[in-house]
Parts: structure tokens; sequence; C-alpha cells
């Protein structure tokens, strides 16, 4: 079974050049933290059998994976239905996508591989243009990259902070964990004073158990 879970880590934490004003990084920032989130849980044995969980409590895991793109869909005030409702009134090309599987997706949410590989650039197009995303739309990823997508690894924000937590969600250790198991905060909703504190980052992670 596939789980989500949330990574919180600060920026006093991670080398220090990644943050600087100036900082000339070879790669996103976000892609850069997602490996060393990675390369944490890697240490502490996420999967495996010692550590910080002794057990661990996955079988495998990767940043992103099923759930890559969503905190950029969080800080935006949307979610996979308000894609789809904002997709169907979309212009496609005619003939551009099988009939039935327009129409699956019209009906019922339901999106095919041959859906999402038609409408590729349909689909990036709406997500980069019409949405200010810079990474490829989350329908047309890779779930099974390891390090995932610079959007993985977020800043804390209150918007973000709003949308991610709203409702009780996500409050348990099985959903929510910080990179510090000794210091760090136990319940999310300690998170929201962070805000103002010190440069929070979030981190999806997607686990089989």
């Amino acid at each position: 079974m596939h789980q989500r879970l949330i990574v919180v880590s600060r920026a006093e934490q991670h080398p220090p050049e990644w943050h600087e004003d100036d900082a000339e990084l070879d790669k996103p920032k976000g892609m850069l933290i997602n490996e060393w989130v990675f390369n944490s849980l890697q240490q502490e044995n996420f999967c495996g059998q010692e550590g910080r969980w002794s057990t661990g409590p996955a079988d495998w895991f990767v940043i992103g994976g099923r759930w890559s793109g969503e905190l950029s869909q969080k800080e935006l005030g949307t979610d996979f239905n308000g894609l789809c409702s904002q997709f169907k009134d979309k212009d496609i090309p005619e003939g551009k996508v099988n009939k039935s599987d327009w129409d699956l997706f019209e009906s019922k949410k339901m999106i095919s591989t041959s859906f999402i590989e038609s409408l590729k650039t349909e689909l990036n197009l709406f997500w980069q243009s019409d949405l200010g995303g810079e990474t490829p739309h989350p329908w047309v990823r890779d779930t099974y990259a390891n390090f995932g997508y610079p959007d993985d690894s977020m800043e804390l924000t209150e918007n973000l902070f709003k949308n991610l937590f709203k409702k009780n969600q996500y409050a348990g250790e099985e959903d929510f964990i910080d990179i510090d198991s000794w210091e760090g905060i136990q319940k999310w909703s300690d998170l929201e004073s962070e805000i103002h504190k010190s440069t929070v980052w979030l981190t999806v992670i997607d686990y089989h158990c």
C-alpha cells in the first residue's frame, strides 16, 4: 500500500550556500533539498532495519511519486478535481485524443495513460502558462524518479499551510515528521508559528509498506 508522508526540514539544516541570496546552484534548490531529504531518510533506515525507526516503516520510497506536484497544487489552492475542471474548459484540437479517453475523463475524471500521452504538450502548457507552474504537469511526471521534481520540496508559506493542513489532515506520525527526531516539531499545528521564525521546507514522500 502506498502512503504519503510530509517531511519537515529547516534552512539551517541544509548546506548554508543553498540559501545565500547570490547562490549559484547547479540544480534548482528544490531538487537539492529533495536529494538531501532522500539521503537523510536512507541514513536513518527509513527503508531498512536500523536507525531512527529500528525496523523501517517502508520497503520502498521516492520523493514525490504519485503525490508529485501536490505541494504546488496546494500553494495554488487547487487539487486533482480542480485541475480536471479547469482542463475540461480548454480547447483541445479535434482528433488529438481518443474520444473514449476524453469521455472517460469528462464523465468520471478518470485519466488513462493514452490520454496523458496524447495531451502531454497541452497539459504542460496549461500547467505552466495558465497556472504558473515551472515544472511538468503533475499528471505527466515519472512517479518512480527517486528524487522527484523541484516542487516536491517547497518553502512553507501561510497559504501552503492553510491549504495543506486544513481540516486536521496529515496530523499523525504516519503522515508528517520532522527530519530532526530529537528537537523537531511534533505537531503540524506548531508549524504555523514557525513560518515567521525560520525558513521551513516541506518535502513530500511516496512510500510503500
